[in-house]
């Protein structure tokens, strides 16, 4: 076993050279500074950045930093803890607060990054007995969600409203039944037909569950 996991190491590590020497291995690239239109990256001169989720420059200004300064001196540079247990300050609870208040809803929650906002509500609302149903382009945290909770999943084609309700219809005899779709997919960047899916969800009485997360981004570019 140890021979063959050094084995493994070492292909990997020479496929890795291999990508650095042509100068195709992006990941893990250190920038100068903060993350604006334009950036220095791993000592090179000025490069445009295409990668970043700053997309209205928020990252970077002046009045959010130093409100994040402010918080700092208050709070110190972090919770100290995860959320569940020592890590949720007054800041946590009013930003909650004043997020359902603008989506007008009973509460808020928040989460470190959308991965684990997609991986954790899945897995912690559906489980053995359930079915959860999803697009076949659907972002990989909702996949990891799905093999977490315990559910039966199934992948329906690429926006194909008569796959899904195929799959529906033979998904009849669970607990519950999920249907998750990214709202804007990441790689591709195709829209979901949430229409269609809500008059499906409807039809077979299934629950629906959309990623926003690419769909804000869009609409704040435009």
């Amino acid at each position: 076993m140890a021979e063959q996991l050094d084995e493994r190491m070492k292909s990997f590590l020479q496929r890795l050279e291999k990508l650095k020497a042509s100068d195709h291995y992006f990941y893990l690239q250190s920038i100068a500074g903060p993350t604006e239109p334009r950036v220095k990256v791993s000592g090179r001169g000025d490069m445009i950045m295409l990668a970043s989720y700053s997309y209205l420059g928020l990252a970077s200004h002046p009045k959010i930093r130093a409100t994040a300064i402010e918080a700092m001196e208050r709070y110190g540079v972090g919770a100290g803890g995860v959320r569940l247990l020592a890590g949720t300050t007054e800041l946590h609870r009013e930003l909650e607060e004043r997020i359902a208040e603008f989506k007008n809803t009973e509460a808020a929650t928040l989460f470190s990054s959308g991965y684990v906002t997609n991986m954790s509500t899945i897995s912690s609302l559906f489980g053995r007995g359930d079915v959860i149903i999803m697009d076949k382009l659907d972002h990989a945290s909702i996949i990891d969600g799905c093999l977490l909770s315990g559910a039966q999943f199934r992948t329906y084609r690429h926006n194909d409203m008569e796959h899904l309700e195929s799959i529906l219809k033979k998904s009849q005899n669970f607990n519950t039944r999920l249907i998750v779709a990214d709202a804007v997919f990441s790689m591709d960047g195709d829209i979901a037909d949430l229409p269609g899916i809500v008059e499906l969800a409807k039809k077979y009485d299934a629950l629906v569950m959309i990623d926003e997360a690419r769909s804000r981004s869009e609409e704040s570019r435009t």
